[in-house]
């Protein structure tokens, strides 16, 4: 039997890291590519941190909802990395969805906002 500490805290880790991680990997990919052609470093934009921490809590509460009964009914201790690793891509997705929805009012991520066709009139 596994101790529910345990699971919260790889819950709980794998929901930190994969938010910081992605919110973090497109700023660092930004800076490396100004560093590299001599331009100014770019300013990091904080609506984003909003988006990491709503994306972590998501993930936090879908892991501790899930996760602790699911293991109890195993009984071993197999399944830790897979806790961890879904965990961590729960929070990676849903803030990259909720970082695109701040940046363009889309799910889509294409940088381009909606627009209503022209009405046909005849």
């Amino acid at each position: 039997m596994v101790d529910n500490t345990v699971i919260e805290a790889l819950i709980l880790g794998g929901a930190i890291l994969g938010g910081v991680g992605r919110q973090m990997l497109p700023y660092i990919r930004k800076l490396a590519s100004a560093e590299g052609s001599g331009t100014p470093a770019p300013t990091y934009k904080h609506r984003y941190t909003f988006t990491t921490v709503f994306s972590v809590i998501v993930s936090a509460v879908v892991g501790m909802t899930l996760f602790p009964q699911l293991l109890q009914n195993v009984g071993t201790n197999g399944p830790l990395a897979s806790v961890f690793i879904t965990s961590f891509l729960t929070s990676w997705g849903s803030n990259s969805l909720f970082a695109n929805v701040a940046a363009t009012g889309d799910g889509n991520g294409n940088g381009t906002t909606p627009t209503a066709k022209p009405a046909v009139t005849t």
